[in-house]
């Protein structure tokens, strides 16, 4: 049978990776810390976390101390040679990665550090996060939101928009759906919108259903494939019907 937003009990929460983004971008959030937050997306308690500012990364600092030394320039790249020593007992790459790709790394995260964001960008990223609606009321909320912040993401809401108008002209009551602005899939490679269906027995970690658009997805996997592919799927766990 079909499920419905009206039927009871069921419940659907729909975020948009999009917005976020753009969101990101217009407040000129640093490229890693935006990708740091992307992926706390959907865990709200991460990413508040990590919006205090505490984004340091333990083990780059104990790494960096222990081969201070060694390193030639934090500007351009850490020391290859450096990690190969610290890591001269594994035999094969530390998570399928070489010490030139962990090398890379750790300047992207050493770049980070001391970036932290201010407290007007803090401000106007927790706002959209604490955004809780009903899907037809959304559009409403996020010009109110950009106004208020003075942000020009219009052709994000404008996209936004013009998906609520073809979910009502298939027939789908968006009074029924919630909008959050802090829910995610926990999975960087989604672009778009993104959903879960949930049934009242269901816990909210155990949907469903869920998915969304994931433009993101060939361009994260397929070396050297940097154009965005357009891509929408869904998962359905056929047990989670059974209470």
């Amino acid at each position: 049978p079909r499920v419905k937003p009206e039927d009871e009990g069921i419940k659907i929460e729909m975020g948009d990776a999009g917005l976020f983004t753009a969101i990101l971008n217009a407040v000129n959030c640093p490229p890693h810390t935006a990708a740091k937050l992307k992926q706390d997306l959907g865990r709200i308690d991460k990413l508040v976390e990590d919006l205090k500012g505490n984004l340091r990364n333990k083990f780059l600092d104990e790494a960096l101390e222990k081969t201070k030394q060694d390193l030639e320039t934090l500007d351009i790249l850490i020391s290859v040679g450096a990690l190969n020593r610290m890591f001269a007992e594994e035999k094969e790459p530390i998570g399928n990665r070489t010490p030139e790709d962990i090398a890379i790394r750790f300047h992207a995260l050493r770049q980070l550090q001391g970036k932290n964001l201010s407290q007007k960008q803090i401000a106007t990223i927790r706002a959209y996060v604490e955004i809780e609606c009903k899907l037809s009321e959304a559009v409403e909320e996020l010009k109110t939101f950009a106004t208020a912040h003075k942000l020009d993401i219009t052709p994000a809401i404008t996209q936004f928009e013009a998906r609520i108008a073809a979910f009502e002209k298939a027939g789908i009551d968006t009074s029924k759906i919630t909008f959050s602005g802090s829910f995610g899939r926990r999975l960087n490679y989604y672009s778009g919108f993104v959903f879960n269906i949930t049934l009242p027995h269901n816990s909210p970690d155990k949907p469903l259903a869920g998915g969304g658009r994931y433009d993101d997805l060939i361009t994260k996997l397929a070396h050297g494939h940097n154009v965005p592919t357009p891509a929408v799927g869904f998962a359905v766990w056929n047990e989670r019907f059974i209470p």
